[in-house]
């Protein structure tokens, strides 16, 4: 997809949110992992890494064909970080915990937070392609939690 449309996208939603976060789009993330996208607390910024959202495109869903509504989802997603009105106060308890499992925990409920965000923020994109990206997202948290984790 081209630069021009990505912008659009970003800017439509910027304007449904209201968000203030900066943001930015970078070709590809500067390190060994596949992230499309980070929010710095720091910074109050946003940024997307385009060819990493390529990427995660099509190793969830096997082609291109969603990649606009995967962007939408999980720029979206990284919104709901920058407005979570809880993040600073969750952050701080992720850092001062002592066990894994709280730190599992809490980590994963920052990111449902985040999630339910993108959801309402985004009500045009199917219910069960939406799923599909928390659910793959959201995994290894609760995997790591096992029995011990309860839907919120």
């Amino acid at each position: 997809m081209n630069v021009k449309k990505i912008e659009k996208l970003v800017n439509d939603l910027v304007l449904r949110s209201g968000t203030q976060a900066a943001v930015k789009l970078e070709a590809s993330f500067p390190g060994d992992r596949i992230v499309g996208g980070k929010y710095s607390v720091s910074s109050h910024s946003i940024t997307m890494y385009i060819e990493e959202i390529e990427i995660q495109c099509l190793q969830l869903f096997a082609t291109m064909d969603h990649f606009t509504d995967y962007f939408k989802a999980v720029f979206a997603h990284e919104i709901g970080h920058a407005e979570d009105s809880r993040l600073e106060e969750l952050s701080a308890q992720l850092d001062q915990s002592e066990s894994d499992m709280d730190k599992f925990r809490i980590a994963l409920e920052i990111e449902e937070n985040a999630w339910a965000y993108a959801r309402k923020l985004t009500p045009e994109i199917n219910e069960a392609f939406f799923n599909t990206i928390v659910h793959q997202s959201t995994k290894a948290y609760k995997d790591k939690l096992g029995a011990s984790y309860t839907v919120h």
